[in-house]
């Protein structure tokens, strides 16, 4: 058996309540702040003292728009369309640049796994009209895992692919396995295992979503009623891989528990992913608590989502806040109290609006996207990440004075903004997201630009025929640095 690495095993974990939303492009934050736990005091995040793993949900596809939304973002298009201006562009093939930020962003929240979405997939193996659709879903998986095996300057997430059954098709289901596989055995150190207290946490994890199929004469529907009918409960097995079954709306599998919580039993392996039944008797915006326990009696698995679309009726969007919680911190309800081996967290990105699919994400603020974009830039980043470092009882910190490196080896940070000869790296202690540079100390001329990770700090235009003293400054979700002097 493969030996886990160790900073897989560190257990990873998600949300709790603060708020700091931004309509678009707007500066004013409404902050809501829950009291932290009384029993522990706040510590300084490392992996050893995570409670719960942390999993983003990444779309790795890349698909292009076919139009730009207009300036009323308001709306909800009549077609396909970009729902944010994102600060990777269109990224219509992921590139190792978009990869890179991609996993620094999502650390920073606190994630330590990311979910690719192969649920579209099928094997490119299987050469036909999708063949470069299926073949650019496994290439780009393929870079994150070789970009966060590559990863020095931060704790690189952990990496797993949730894959779709569809029908009876298991031929084509057993292939997609075996190019899951196939990337495994080049980057075991990079997959997520989880670690359910069995004999198979030593083993690659993957999600399989099922479908709801009409066969001509019968609905199927394995995971809600029956595997087959007249069948008992089984399930499709692949010793190689540590599996668990989704496909969201799981609330009929689930019983209540003592408190009224939705809760599915030891002998069904499944994750839950969007569970959207609204919880009256807990008011207007609140869902029904639900989760998963494990083989082993525990709390195995909750999701929580950024934006709803609540009993397939009205949308719960990015900047809704009701109660003096956003969407996002009104779906984490309980996560504290149950805290769950893993918290799916959905979804970091989707710049793709598809009407037909509501759920899967129309206009501006009804689609469900973390990602930091130029429409609302770290508004929507900087609550999920309040929230998840709050879970975990870590301190939130603004980061340190900022610190840097210049790529040729020089000392002369301004010389080399000003000329280009080289690029200027900020130390990534302390998790900066943003920078600002300007003539003043008090900077309250200069406004941030989000930090690149492959460019570095980027000199203002205004400031390059400068030739006084320029200063430097960097934020997180929780506040900005001291400022710096960066030369004369």
């Amino acid at each position: 058996m493969n030996r886990i690495p160790a900073r897989i095993f560190a257990v990873l974990i998600c949300a709790v309540s603060i708020c700091c939303f931004a309509s678009c492009k707007s500066s004013s934050n409404i902050t809501a702040v829950s009291p932290a736990p009384d029993s522990e005091p706040y510590v300084p995040r490392t992996e050893q003292n995570r409670k719960i793993d942390m999993i983003m949900w990444y779309d790795c596809d890349g698909w292009v728009s076919s139009m730009e939304l207009g300036d009323n973002r308001a709306e909800r298009p009549q077609q396909a369309c970009r729902v944010s201006d994102t600060y990777m562009g269109k990224y219509s093939s992921l590139s190792e640049k978009t990869a890179l930020q991609h996993a620094y962003w999502i650390y920073s929240l606190g994630c330590n796994a990311i979910c690719c979405d192969w649920t579209n997939y099928i094997s490119y193996r299987q050469r036909g009209s999708d063949f470069s659709y299926n073949k650019r879903i496994y290439s780009n998986t393929e870079k994150m895992l070789k970009t966060l095996k590559n990863i020095e300057a931060f704790s690189a997430p952990a990496l797993y692919v949730a894959i779709r059954l569809s029908d009876f098709k298991y031929e084509e289901l057993q292939m997609k396995l075996d190019d899951v596989y196939a990337l495994y055995e080049n980057y075991k150190d990079e997959w997520y295992y989880f670690d359910d207290g069995t004999e198979n946490a030593l083993k690659p994890f993957v999600v399989i979503f099922t479908d709801v199929f009409y066969t001509g004469s019968k609905w199927y529907d394995r995971l809600h009623n029956t595997w087959h009918e007249g069948e008992e409960l089984s399930f499709y097995e692949d010793s190689r891989f540590n599996i668990r079954w989704s496909n969201g709306y799981l609330g009929v599998t689930a019983q209540e528990d003592e408190k009224g919580r939705l809760r599915i039993g030891e002998n069904q392996p499944y994750w839950t992913f969007v569970e959207p039944y609204t919880d009256k008797k807990a008011g207007k915006g609140y869902y029904e608590v639900m989760y998963n326990v494990g083989k082993n009696g525990e709390v195995e698995q909750m999701s929580c989502w950024a934006s709803m679309y609540a009993d397939n009726s009205y949308w719960d969007p990015l900047n809704n806040i009701i109660d003096g919680k956003t969407t996002f911190e009104r779906t984490i309800r309980c996560v504290s109290e149950l805290m769950p081996k893993a918290l799916l967290i959905n979804r970091f990105n989707y710049p793709l609006a598809w009407p037909e699919e509501p759920q899967e994400g129309l206009s501006l603020f009804e689609s469900t996207h973390i990602e930091p974009n130029y429409d609302f830039g770290f508004s929507v980043f900087d609550n999920v990440k309040q929230n998840l470092y709050e879970l975990n009882g870590w301190e939130k910190s603004a980061p340190p004075a900022p610190a840097c490196t210049i790529s040729d080896g020089s000392g002369k940070i301004l010389a080399a903004l000003k000329s280009g000869s080289a690029k200027v790296f900020l130390s990534l202690e302390g998790e900066p997201q943003m920078y600002r540079m300007s003539v003043s100390p008090d900077m309250t001329d200069a406004g941030y630009v989000y930090y690149d990770l492959t460019e570095g700090i980027i000199l203002p235009e205004e400031l390059k025929d400068f030739d006084g003293t320029v200063y430097l400054q960097t934020q997180n979700a929780f506040g900005d640095s001291s400022v710096v002097s960066i030369g004369q």
